[in-house]
């Protein structure tokens, strides 16, 4: 298994939603080409070194030789001086994607501030340097995305984006269809219905807590790796985002990070390029 690499090796679809000029200078040519190409580090080769030999990131205590793990992503750094005409103008757009990828603030929700803090980025979940999943074997959380009524609370603020909106109201569509479950902590003596109490906790799909058998862990997963990510549609652990355009458009309302709508396609450029 650890010989097994799976990873995109050709993007057709960067910069196709926000510059025009993208079939310049030679007709039909769109997206970034070959993702190892003019020194870019993705593709399946620079994969196999990120999983294998001495510049492994150092996320397993059995690992020897490897280097330091440091969040964050510099696949496509060589790409960041390229005038954006043509080809290039896919490369800049994934470029653009990667630094919010790296940077943008998200503002975490109070229900997970305890873990995350008032403020966080992409990478304090996906963490493991220019692949995406967490190092961390013990990292679980709840995003949100199997509930229904933080998506309402979501679809009630009316100060979203229309594309926002809207992809959240098709988002809505598809969580409704899931199975509903309502837990109760085992320490609860109460005698009402499940969910009218605080301590209860409706989703359509329990997570971690399936394995841990803990209250606190009802609806949390594990970040997944991204490379790849473009061949794995649709998203998230139930299947209910139809596409990345309908996954940030969730992320970008549950952590207020604030994306206009050029910023949206530059971050599914980058997303979709590994």
């Amino acid at each position: 298994m650890l010989g097994v690499f799976t990873d995109q090796v050709f993007d057709t679809a960067a910069g196709t939603d926000a510059n025009a000029n993208c079939t310049l200078p030679e007709p039909g040519i769109c997206g970034a080409g070959t993702n190892s190409a003019a020194h870019a580090t993705a593709g399946v080769a620079n994969l196999l070194q990120l999983a294998l030999g001495p510049t492994v990131p150092c996320t397993n205590p059995l690992e020897n030789p490897c280097v330091a793990n440091v969040p964050g992503y510099d696949l496509f750094d060589a790409w960041a001086s390229f005038p954006p005409v043509g080809r290039n103008a896919g490369r800049a757009s994934v470029v653009r994607g990667q630094q919010l990828f790296n940077t943008a603030v998200l503002n975490v929700p109070t229900d997970l501030q305890g873990q995350l803090g008032s403020t966080a980025h992409c990478t304090s979940c996906h963490a493991t340097r220019n692949i995406g999943n967490n190092p961390s074997p013990t990292f679980f959380a709840r995003v949100g995305t199997d509930s229904l009524d933080i998506i309402n609370q979501l679809l009630s603020n009316t100060s979203l984006s229309s594309p926002t909106l809207a992809d959240l109201a098709i988002y809505k569509q598809e969580v409704s269809q899931l199975p509903q479950y309502c837990l109760r902590p085992k320490s609860s003596t109460s005698t009402t219905a499940c969910g009218s109490d605080s301590g209860d906790v409706v989703t359509t799909d329990p997570g971690r807590a399936m394995v841990s058998g803990k209250i606190a862990d009802v609806g949390k997963f594990k970040p997944p790796v991204l490379r790849g990510l473009a061949a794995r549609s649709p998203y998230f652990h139930a299947g209910t985002a139809q596409n990345i355009q309908m996954l940030i458009h969730f992320y970008n309302a549950r952590f207020q990070i604030g994306l206009t709508e050029d910023e949206v396609n530059d971050l599914g450029s980058f997303l979709e390029a590994q």
